[in-house]
């Protein structure tokens, strides 16, 4: 068919050719637009970090039946209290952090080794960890919940005057927040 010349009007059969490109052509672009929006958004959630800390008061496995030395790595976590040079645990337990850990190396100043962690946050989900023994820093792998996709970087350095405890804090990123 010939496109009408310029400056007539269009007649019915072409209208009736055009009419549905039109609705389309106007369709995709306001769904590309709807679809940027939402990435946009979604890309914004995602990119804050947030930054968690806990109380972490150490909890005694040993002793239990299946456990080795190795496996006996757990702490119950408390809102965190305090000042910093004084930092204490409130209230009850909000979560629990463990790990497992595998010896990759001996020596005479002591076992080198690699944790698998994790912690998990009462109703919210749990974060993966991955932890090399006698760091006070540990990567953040993945999460489940509302911690989807967070990765990152903790840290738990110890807290004078205690044999085992530790404050934890957690500098999350990559996960949608609420």
């Amino acid at each position: 068919m010939d496109a009408a010349p310029q400056g007539t009007v269009p007649t019915s059969a072409e209208e009736d050719i055009m009419r549905p490109r039109i609705i389309l052509a106007v369709a995709v672009a306001l769904l590309a637009s709807a679809v940027a929006v939402a990435m946009a958004n979604d890309a914004d959630n995602r990119g804050r970090g947030t930054t968690l800390s806990f109380y972490a008061s150490a909890t005694d496995l040993a002793g239990q039946p299946g456990l080795g030395e190795w496996a006996s790595v757990a702490w119950d976590l408390h809102e965190l209290g305090g000042t910093a040079d004084a930092p204490i645990a409130e209230g009850e337990p909000v979560g629990r952090m463990a790990g497992t850990c595998t010896p990759l190396t001996v020596t005479d100043e002591g076992v080198e080794g690699v944790c698998l962690g994790w912690i998990e946050l009462d109703g919210r989900g749990l974060l993966t960890l991955m932890i090399r023994t006698g760091s006070d820093s540990f990567a953040i792998t993945g999460g489940t919940g509302d911690f989807a996709g967070a990765e990152g970087i903790g840290h738990e350095p110890a807290v004078d005057g205690t044999a085992n405890d530790r404050v934890v804090t957690l500098e999350l990123a990559g996960f949608n927040q609420p």
